[in-house]
C-alpha cells in the first residue's frame, strides 16, 4: 500500500495530463495486486478469530464486487492497448520528429545481441517507465502528444478510465492498512521485548471492576531499556471489589509517575484490543476513556496562575467521570502549601470517589491515604540505603516518615546524633 499511495501522490504532482493518468493507472493496478495478495494470505492463513474472520470475508467481498471487477478488468485493458503502441522517432539536429514505425527493423534489439556479450553475469536490466520519471520536459510531452495523435483510441481510453476511478481506494482497503499498521507494529515490539524477558499478554476485559496487572511494566520505558541493555523492573498492581482509588507514594525518582504511566498505558491498550505489558493473567475492567492529569509549566501570559488552571484542568477531567472512567492522576498541588495542598487533594477524592472512576494517584502527600477509602502503594528504597532506589512499588501503608528517618539516621542527622556532636 505505500506504493499505491507513492504512485497516487506523484500523479497529483505531475503537470502534463497524460503522465498523471498513467501514474493513475500503475497505482489502480499495483493496488489490484495488494488486494488479491491479501486476499490469499488470509485465505492461507485460515483465521479464526472473529476479526480477521470478518476482514478475510469483507476482502473476498471486495474482489468479487461490481465496482472492483470492472475497475481491474478496465486498468488491464488500458495497459495492453497502450502496451501494443508503436512509433518511431526521428531526430535531426534540434528537429524530433513521430511517426509509425512501418516495416523499420527493432534497432534496440539488434544493439542488445552485438553486445550482450559484455553483460556481467546474472546482471539485471531496470526498465524505468516514462511515467515513472520525473515531469515529462518540453521535448518528451510533444512526443507523447504527437503519438497520442497518431493513436487516438488508446489515449481517449486512457482518459475516460482515469476520469471514472480517482481516487480508487475503497476506504476498507485504507482503514485496514492504518489499523495494521499501528497494530502490526506493537505486536513487532512485544516479541522484541519478549527477548528480554518481558512478557506481554491480551488481557481478560471483565464487566466487573476488577483490575489486575501482575508484572507490569511501561512499555515506552523497556522499549528504551532493552535498546540500552538496562533491565526492567516490574510490579504487581491490582484493585479488587469495590477497591477504585489507589494512591501511590514514596520518595521522588522512586517509580511512582512511571507505575501510574503503566497503567494507564495497559488500560487504553485493552481498549483498543492491544496486548498489554503484564503477565498473563492480566484483568482489565470495561473503560470508556482515560483521563490524566500531569503537572503542565506555567504559562506567562496565563495571568490567572498554575493553582487555577491545576483547578480548570482538575473539573474538565471529572466532567462527566462515572465507573466507566479511568484517572491517572500525577502530583497535583504540589506548588501550594501542604495544608491547602492537603485540603484540596481531600476535596479532588471525594468527587472520584463519588463518580466511583478508577484511579491512580501519585502524590508526595501521605495525609490523603486517610481522606478516603483508598489503597496505598509505596515506591520502596533498599533497606541498607535509603538513598538507592528499588523502583518497586508495593502494597502497604505509606512511611514517608520512616523513609525520612532513615535517611536522616543514613546522613546522622537524628536529633540524639545531632546533639552528641554539639556535646562533644
Amino acid at each position: 500500500m505505500r506504493g499505491v499511495w507513492s504512485l497516487l501522490a506523484t500523479a497529483r504532482r505531475r503537470h502534463h495530463p497524460v503522465q498523471q493518468q498513467l501514474r493513475l493507472v500503475s497505482a489502480i493496478l499495483e493496488l489490484t495486486q495488494v488486494v488479491e495478495d491479501l486476499a490469499r494470505g488470509l485465505d492461507d492463513g485460515a483465521p479464526t478469530s472473529e476479526g480477521f474472520a470478518g476482514v478475510a470475508a469483507a476482502v473476498r467481498g471486495y474482489l468479487v464486487s461490481p465496482g472492483y471487477v470492472r475497475m481491474r478488468d478496465e486498468a488491464r485493458t488500458v495497459r495492453a492497448q497502450l502496451a501494443r503502441v508503436r512509433f518511431r522517432v526521428e531526430i535531426h539536429g534540434p528537429a524530433v520528429g513521430v511517426g509509425d514505425p512501418q516495416d523499420e527493423p527493432d534497432y534496440a534489439a539488434e544493439v542488445r545481441r552485438t553486445f550482450e556479450r559484455f553483460a556481467a553475469v546474472d546482471a539485471r536490466v531496470v526498465i524505468e517507465r516514462p511515467e515513472a520519471r520525473a515531469d515529462w520536459d518540453r521535448v518528451e510531452a510533444s512526443v507523447v502528444e504527437r503519438v497520442a495523435t497518431l493513436h487516438p483510441d488508446p489515449f481517449a481510453a486512457l482518459d475516460t478510465f482515469t476520469a471514472r476511478h480517482d481516487p480508487p481506494v475503497d476506504p476498507l482497503l485504507s482503514n485496514l492498512e492504518r489499523e495494521l499498521s499501528f497494530y502490526l507494529p506493537v505486536l513487532d515490539l512485544f516479541e522484541r521485548l519478549a527477548e528480554h524477558g518481558l512478557t506481554g499478554t491480551l488481557p481478560v476485559v471483565s464487566p466487573d471492576p476488577t483490575l489486575s496487572l501482575p508484572a507490569l511494566f511501561d512499555v515506552v520505558l523497556a522499549a528504551k531499556q532493552a535498546r540500552d541493555g538496562v533491565p526492567t523492573v516490574t510490579n504487581d498492581f491490582s484493585l479488587d471489589g469495590q477497591e477504585r482509588i489507589a494512591v501511590v507514594t514514596g520518595p521522588n525518582q522512586g517509580g511512582k509517575t512511571t507505575l501510574a504511566r503503566a497503567v494507564g498505558h495497559a488500560l487504553v491498550m485493552a481498549c483498543l484490543g492491544l496486548p498489554v505489558a503484564a503477565g498473563t493473567t492480566a484483568v482489565v475492567p470495561l473503560i470508556e476513556s482515560v483521563r490524566t492529569h500531569f503537572p503542565q509549566a506555567e504559562v506567562p501570559q496565563d495571568e490567572s496562575g498554575g493553582l487555577r488552571d491545576e483547578m480548570r484542568r482538575a473539573r474538565a477531567m471529572l466532567d462527566g467521570a462515572n465507573a466507566r472512567t479511568a484517572l491517572i492522576v500525577n502530583e497535583i498541588f504540589s506548588d501550594i502549601s501542604l495544608p491547602d495542598a492537603i485540603e484540596l487533594s481531600g476535596r479532588l477524592l471525594r468527587s472520584v470517589s463519588d463518580a466511583r472512576a478508577l484511579c491512580v494517584w501519585v502524590t508526595f502527600l501521605d495525609e490523603i491515604v486517610a481522606l478516603q477509602p483508598v489503597v496505598s502503594y509505596v515506591a520502596q528504597v533498599d533497606p541498607h540505603d535509603p538513598a538507592i532506589r528499588t523502583f518497586r512499588v508495593r502494597r502497604q501503608p505509606p512511611d514517608g516518615r520512616a523513609h525520612a528517618m532513615a535517611l536522616a539516621r543514613k546522613h546522622a542527622l537524628t536529633s540524639e546524633a545531632i546533639t552528641a556532636r554539639i556535646r562533644s
